[in-house]
């Protein structure tokens, strides 16, 4: 049963790759329309500094994959896969719950949709891989993935600075406390902490970004962006700005304007969001507990410096959720650690004695 549900999921995700654009909205796949046109003209052979789009069109055309049907689904869909079977085979679980192996498909699809095509967030996949095999190596690995990080704000996404930045500075409240609430306010107090320092020195509040781009969707008439992320307070002050993106913090874990909207499909992607993070955030309380240091702690602390950070940056949720998919092995190797960890509602039990099927062996 375990074989066959695991190939048969496999197998849809490759499927899906090669069939996604036929079956899903355009809007999944304007970035990968833009970085075709400038493949297509031929214009594009290296990269340039700020210019994203340029320089994924380059990457791709330097990796001599132009070819948007075949080549890029095929070998994406590989490396994504590989990279969740890293996880799943380093977890050595002998069972794991339902609700995870939902978790795990819902996070698998989205991964697949928005990178098994022309796709920054493929390239942040690569980044993130190299994080895995670099972080193991203890500080000096951090530091050299760090540069590499770098390289990559400097030409695809400037904000990634930012999460070096905030990477390094929860790592090391992580490094002197077992309380995750704890890392919780090293994030909304880094976050007051950049209010300040945008209004100072750039002139603008801490949301300004998000606002000028959600401006000048809704004057184009963007029918698209009916989950935009909009000012929670009017008013331009400091404080003002740290609380909306505070509350946007909030809203990335706790997806509550997804409900509001009041359809079955938001509902479905509310429900799997909060049990995604009680699951998270559950498994990172554990290992503090417990007090592991380095690896699993290392991946949570990169996922929750960039969601810091994209509470200032992210205009709505669905770039959130795009923005977030390379992200999404990290978060299956913390969920699935869970296990090892001797908890409760993952312990093995024979399959034939199992409870409504809670638990797949």
């Amino acid at each position: 049963m375990s074989v066959l549900l695991w190939m048969g999921t496999f197998l849809m995700m490759c499927i899906l790759a090669f069939v996604k654009e036929g079956v899903l909205p355009a809007y999944f796949f304007f970035d990968s329309y833009q970085i075709s046109t400038l493949i297509a003209g031929g214009s594009v052979d290296e990269l340039a500094a700020g210019e994203s789009f340029g320089s994924a069109a380059a990457f791709y055309n330097i990796l001599g994959l132009t070819d948007r049907d075949i080549a890029v689904p095929a070998i994406s869909v590989l490396v994504i896969l590989g990279f969740f079977l890293h996880f799943i085979k380093r977890a050595k679980a002998d069972a794991i719950a339902f609700s995870d192996f939902v978790i795990f498909g819902y996070f698998c699809l989205l991964l697949i949709v928005y990178a098994t095509t022309f796709s920054k967030d493929f390239i942040v996949l690569f980044l993130l891989i190299g994080f895995v095999f670099l972080e193991r190596r203890g500080v000096i690995g951090l530091a050299a993935w760090s540069a590499l990080a770098l390289v990559y704000a400097y030409y695809f996404r400037a904000y990634w600075s930012l999460v070096i930045i905030e990477f390094w500075g929860l790592y090391f409240v992580m490094r002197v406390t077992r309380k995750l609430r704890y890392v919780f306010i090293a994030m909304f107090f880094s976050l007051l902490v950049l209010s300040f320092a945008m209004q100072e020195y750039l002139g603008f509040r801490v949301d300004y970004f998000r606002y000028a781009v959600n401006q000048m969707r809704l004057r184009e008439g963007n029918v698209n962006a009916n989950t935009m992320i909009m000012p929670w307070l009017p008013g331009g002050d400091v404080l003002t700005g740290w609380v909306n993106v505070s509350l946007t913090l909030i809203t990335l874990i706790l997806p509550i304007p997804l409900l509001l909207l009041l359809t079955p499909y938001y509902l479905v992607l509310f429900t799997l969001t909060i049990t995604a993070f009680v699951k998270f955030f559950r498994a990172i309380r554990a290992l503090l507990r417990q007090g592991v240091r380095g690896g699993l702690i290392n991946y949570a602390v990169l996922i929750l410096a960039f969601m810091t950070i994209q509470s200032i940056f992210e205009p709505d949720y669905g770039s959130y959720a795009r923005h977030l998919a390379p992200f999404y092995p990290l978060f299956i190797s913390i969920l699935f650690s869970r296990v090892t960890l001797g908890r409760r509602d993952t312990q093995p039990v024979p399959f034939e004695t199992a409870n409504s099927a809670n638990t797949w062996r």
